[in-house]
């Protein structure tokens, strides 16, 4: 469930990106604003550095508004929360733990994303993702590890789920 909650709330960071206006000015560099994703690059896989586009072959819809208010909204009806830390180069998502998975105490969750704009799109970082293997658990997952196989010759259909490094590439709705 914790694993659930993380990728629900990259979903929820992704959408974040397509429209964004500054409070103070119309920057093009400002987060604030509904995005949605346009490219999906692996970059590490379980360990290897890579560079893998897997944009064809996975889920690419859905958008995310980050919202002058700090709260985040997405599709799902998740609404966690955000701010800009580390001199404003990284995404720190809050997001409120489900019942089962609270320990000791621990109400909520915080994850960080590092992120750069580059010719209109914001590009976001993730050092530690997962993908599911929807040939094992295809109502969880989104990606077909035997058609992942043939794209990048790799050898991993026999894995639940494998440990990536993502880079995601959003544009900003108008």
């Amino acid at each position: 469930m914790k694993k659930s909650l993380k990728l629900i709330s990259l979903l929820i960071l992704f959408s974040l990106v397509i429209t964004s206006c500054d409070k103070n000015n119309d920057s093009e560099n400002s987060i604030i604003g509904t995005w949605t994703f346009s490219k999906k690059i692996i970059t590490q896989l379980e360990g290897k550095t890579v560079e893998y586009d897997i944009s064809s072959i996975v889920d690419m819809s859905g958008e995310i508004t980050f919202n002058e208010n700090g709260t985040i909204t997405n599709q799902s009806g998740f609404i966690p929360t955000w701010k800009l830390v580390d001199n404003n180069k990284v995404i720190e998502i809050t997001y409120e733990l489900d019942e089962e998975d609270k320990e000791n105490g621990k109400e909520f969750d915080i994850d960080k994303y590092p992120f750069s704009f580059k010719g209109g799109k914001l590009i976001i970082e993730e050092a530690d993702g997962f993908l599911a293997n929807t040939d094992n658990y295809p109502d969880e997952g989104n990606m077909s590890f035997s058609e992942f196989n043939k794209m990048f010759n790799e050898t991993i259909e026999d894995i639940e789920e494998i440990d990536v490094s993502m880079r995601y590439y959003m544009t900003r709705k108008n």
